[in-house]
């Protein structure tokens, strides 16, 4: 017996072993799974740009016989080694960027194999208007060393919840704290910044590094930009080794890379030896200008010299532009009319699209019919059998650039057209209110009106798939973007004519707003979220009967010209009711007017009362609108910022209008609560005066924000939310005394 019940103990023993083991495995594994997830909640929250892409693309330009000058320079050997900062200056398209690349990649090589190496970087692009701002540098150094450090890592997800675990961005001054806190830890950090004088906060960078440049003793710091303004006395003032990219120098690398192309390019190869000699000797005389020199070469692999005899190349090779805006000069120029007319469309798109458009899109918003290249329509096909060959309208000047932005939108799945260099940019807006075919508002009616004459063609379209956005790539963007480009057009006459002309359609009309469904979430045009429109392209799309008038549309897209014409018209009825459908807020807009308001858009809103259209339903949709607005806001400062506060006159001016020229429910609840939420104490006493409930409450769930939570309390128990919880988080001891004078507990 006793034998008998050791041997059950020790089966005992060992089962309760393995159910340890496994509970210990399924702990690993829930805190891998919970690892990751926090790991994706800091991407979105911090939503970094991709600088891998931008280190490739430059290092593909990069010889490894290049640029020993600086990477084998006793500079760079003692910076390696001993913290400190180096700053890369020379003129536009001399290779910065590429010699920033290489330092990268060699650092990477030397110095990361130890585990207290820190590593980051950041490239400024001028086709990225996300790697402008001082919070897109700091969001992504901080997004690369977390992934590096544990330390780092712990403080940012602190962080991350100190802001509500992602409820609200990060601040430049909170990402700038945590940064310098990081640079205090004692492990060496090697941070690269390139091309300083492309970010719009040029001023406040430069004053940011400056300070980290003076705290930290284990930074190494590798910047490159021009001699901007911006700079100058930091670079001047001793606290950085600079290093000018001089001609001589970078003339070596240009001559390297010259030979290099001659000898490993199919086409350039089959050139003479003669010619490969005077082409060598020509390019590399290039004045330090690296990018002139690769732009000469790629208009010699041009197929069309290539069949021609050598003096016709030698003569190319006599007549090269000078200068790089000399060489952008010619390539337009050796365009024929249509070519050049298409390629300056092509650039206003790239230039001025409300965001990068991807190829896809650009060959939908090229395939506009040919005969009348101001009213003509859209044509499927028109598109040009090979996608690639759109980079051949601007051969030199246009480029694509692979996704770059972690967690990227569906629209960046596929390469995005960008400028090839920033000295294209410079040489198409010399200034940044300049454009050099016409001005700025002539780039955005371009835009307009391709968007306009695109969303015109599917009036012609008898059947509908519910696979459109994928069978048509340009729809959405036309669709969601045309307002705004019709806008910054000055309202252009052509552009106009073109959208009046789709407000009067049936069928365009329709697909045109339930692809963009402005109304579909939030106050005014709060659109859906990424995921969701991922899901919609995915799944198809599926097209409802309930399609409101051009005048709604005119309204919600706020189009006030638009509107005023349909006023003059006459032949539109001004209070005519759209019907959302069954299920519906009863505080969404049903007409003009309360779209208007749900917008808060008070101009339009007074056109069309003034026009004769009934307030109706208007406060209501006002009160709904400010009240998500105020619901999504983040309300942890004492100070309220700009948008707030203009926020804040928009509705009081609606609310003035409304009480002075229409009959108020006084008794509403939705009023007295968002009067509370607001803090209109004068509006709370009327409600209250006419009999309107103190005790009124509210699910959790609609208002989870302003919920007081106890210590100890079950946060997910709370099921409503009272008045009295709305004034106590706000701290408005005068609401609460006026709400417990009249009953409230």
């Amino acid at each position: 017996m006793l034998t008998t019940g050791r041997n059950v103990a020790g089966q005992t023993a060992r089962t309760l072993a393995k159910i340890d083991l496994r509970v210990d495995e399924v702990i690993d594994r829930l805190d891998a799974l919970n690892s990751c997830i926090l790991d994706d909640a800091l991407k979105r929250w911090l939503s970094p740009t991709n600088p891998e892409t931008y280190l490739q693309a430059n290092l593909k330009q990069w010889s490894s016989q290049s640029g020993n000058w600086l990477l084998q320079g006793k500079a760079f050997e003692d910076w390696i080694q001993t913290p400190g900062s180096i700053w890369l200056t020379g003129l536009p398209g001399c290779g910065k960027s590429v010699m920033c690349a290489a330092a990268i990649a060699l650092t990477q090589q030397l110095r990361m194999a130890s585990r207290n190496n820190l590593l980051a970087y950041h490239f400024h692009s001028f086709s990225d208007a996300e790697t402008w701002t001082l919070g897109a540098v700091l969001r992504n150094v901080l997004h690369q060393l977390a992934s590096q450090s544990d330390s780092v890592c712990n403080d940012l997800t602190t962080l991350f919840k100190t802001c509500g675990s992602g409820s609200r961005r990060p601040t430049d001054g909170e990402l700038a704290g945590l940064l310098k806190a990081t640079l205090s830890y004692g492990a060496e950090t090697y941070i690269f910044l390139d091309a300083l004088d492309e970010s719009d906060e040029k001023f406040e960078l430069v004053e940011l590094v400056e300070t980290f440049q003076s705290q930290s003793r284990n930074l190494h710091l590798f910047l490159t930009s021009r001699r901007h303004v911006a700079s100058i006395d930091a670079i001047e003032s001793g606290k950085y080794y600079e290093i000018s990219m001089e001609r001589g120098a970078v003339n070596q690398d240009i001559e390297r890379y010259v030979q290099h192309q001659l000898l490993s390019n199919s086409t350039l190869r089959k050139f003479s030896s003669a010619l490969q000699v005077k082409i060598q000797a020509r390019l590399s005389s290039a004045n330090g200008m690296f990018r002139w020199a690769a732009l000469q070469l790629q208009g010699l692999k041009n197929p069309r010299l290539t069949k021609m005899g050598d003096h016709i190349i030698e003569r190319q090779l006599d007549n090269l532009p000078k200068t790089l805006e000399g060489t952008y000069d010619r390539i337009l120029n050796e365009l024929d009319d249509f070519e050049r007319r298409e390629a300056q469309r092509l650039l206003a798109l790239i230039c001025f699209s409300r965001r990068p458009l991807t190829l896809p899109e650009v060959v939908d918003a090229l395939a506009i019919g040919l005969e009348d290249p101001d009213q003509g329509p859209f044509d499927p096909s028109y598109r040009v059998k090979d996608p690639m060959a759109v980079l051949d309208y601007c051969p030199g000047l246009i480029t694509l650039m692979q996704k770059r932005r972690v967690n990227a939108p569906r629209w960046r799945d596929n390469p995005v057209i960008a400028l090839a260099h920033f000295s294209v940019d410079q040489y198409l807006r010399p200034k940044p209110n300049e454009w050099r075919f016409g001005g700025l508002t002539a780039a955005h009616a371009l835009i307009a009106c391709t968007c306009l004459r695109y969303l015109l063609y599917f009036d012609s379209l008898d059947n509908y798939s519910k696979t459109i956005m994928r069978e048509f790539s340009f729809l959405y963007f036309a669709a969601r973007n045309f307002p705004y480009h019709l806008k910054l057009s000055g309202y252009d006459e052509k552009a106009m004519d073109l959208a009046w002309r789709l407000v009067n359609t049936e069928k365009a009309l329709r697909i045109c707003y339930q692809v963009c469904r402005p109304l579909a979430r939030g106050p005014g045009l709060i659109h859906t979220s990424d995921f969701v429109k991922r899901r919609k392209r995915k799944q198809g799309f599926t097209f409802s009967s309930n399609t409101p008038g051009g005048l709604f549309c005119a309204v919600i897209w706020e189009l006030q010209p638009l509107v005023k014409k349909f006023i003059e018209a006459r032949d539109t009825l001004l209070d005519e009711i759209f019907d959302f459908g069954t299920g519906q807020d009863a505080s969404m807009p049903r007409t003009a007017i309360e779209a208007a308001a749900y917008i808060e858009n008070f101009d339009i809103f007074v056109l069309l009362h003034e026009a004769g259209a009934q307030i109706g339903n208007s406060m209501l949709c006002v009160l709904n609108a400010h009240e998500q607005d105020h619901q999504f806001a983040t309300t942890s400062t004492s100070f309220s910022s700009p948008a707030e506060d203009q926020e804040k006159r928009t509705r009081n001016l609606f609310l003035d209008y409304i009480i002075a020229n229409s009959k108020v429910d006084w008794t509403s609840s939705n009023l007295l609560f968002s009067a509370v939420i607001h803090g209109e104490i004068d509006i709370i006493k009327q409600c209250l005066e006419n009999g309107a409930d103190p005790k009124l409450t509210r699910k959790a769930t609609s208002l989870s924000w302003i919920s007081l939570v106890e210590k100890g309390e079950d946060e997910t128990a709370r099921d409503e939310i009272s008045l009295l919880d709305i004034a106590r988080r706000n701290n408005c001891s005068v609401i609460e005394k006026l709400l417990m004078e009249h009953g409230a507990q």
